[in-house]
């Protein structure tokens, strides 16, 4: 029974030892290939929002022009005054260029800002893999800051349509009251910072999250060459303890041979 209990020591000892080793390989293995996963992921994160804070940035250039096309709108209704019924001069003052211009910019913030949801209808998903990731964790982009933006740019498309309606209205003499302008150019103004207050919290969540992707990209490796080398550990101890079992589960084998020897 001593013998059978060494041999069945020797054999079981073998396999622990052998998957030990299977294991260390398998560990360095899996921590390269899930490093280098968590690395690029992380960097298609930081590009994405990278990419957002660009579409932001065109946004609020876009918001800017529109802010200067009615800040020149205001200018060329206070030249007018009471010189309303000037018909020369408020064509001079108020063409039809004005309003394409202040069309063309609402256009582009429109545009732009379609563009950069669907950018982050990408980046979610990308963001809920790499966030899953074990020792990731990233700031959560805020939905409701871009969705009270869009919002924002969905109230401006209705100022800026009464804003060119009263210019309108102007020209052809079907209004003369400079003030009907003036309000609508004030309602502009008002949802143009709002728009702009979003887009500003907007950018600034995209912006930690960029920050954050861009530090976890050194971070990461070197998490998972710590966790390896602490599982080599572990298991370069399970295979020192079974060589010692095998060895001695060996010399238990070899003792009654050695002592039929001596007799």
């Amino acid at each position: 029974m001593k013998r059978a209990f060494s041999v069945v020591t020797i054999v079981l000892s073998i396999l622990v030892l052998l998957i030990s080793i299977g294991a260390i390989a398998g560990t360095w293995v899996m921590n390269h290939a899930a490093s280098t996963a968590a690395t690029n992921l992380l960097a298609g994160i930081e590009k994405t929002a990278g990419a957002m804070r660009n579409g932001v940035g065109r946004v609020d250039s876009g918001v800017a022009r529109i802010g200067d096309a009615v800040a020149t709108i205001e200018a060329a209704t206070a030249q007018l005054g009471e010189n309303i019924t000037d018909k020369g001069l408020v064509m001079t003052l108020l063409p039809e260029q004005k309003e394409q211009e202040l069309e063309a910019a609402f256009q582009s913030v429109r545009d732009t800002f379609a563009n950069i949801r669907e950018v982050l209808a990408a980046g979610y998903g990308l963001y809920r893999a790499i966030d899953g990731v074990p020792f990731v964790s990233l700031p959560k982009p805020d939905e409701e800051d871009l969705q009270a933006a869009g919002e924002a740019v969905d109230r401006l498309a209705g100022q800026v349509q009464g804003l060119k309606a009263e210019i309108a209205g102007i020209r052809s003499g079907a209004s003369t009251a400079v003030s009907k302008v003036t309000d609508a150019a004030t309602r502009v103004n008002g949802e143009l910072s709002q728009v702009q207050t979003k887009l500003a919290a907007v950018d600034a969540k995209l912006a930690e999250i960029q920050a954050k992707a861009s530090h976890l990209q050194q971070v990461v490796p070197a998490v998972f060459l710590v966790v390896s080398c602490v599982i080599t550990l572990l298991m370069a101890w399970v295979i020192y303890s079974q060589v010692v079992l095998i060895r001695m589960a060996w010399g238990d084998l070899r003792k009654p041979a050695r002592e039929d020897q001596s007799s």
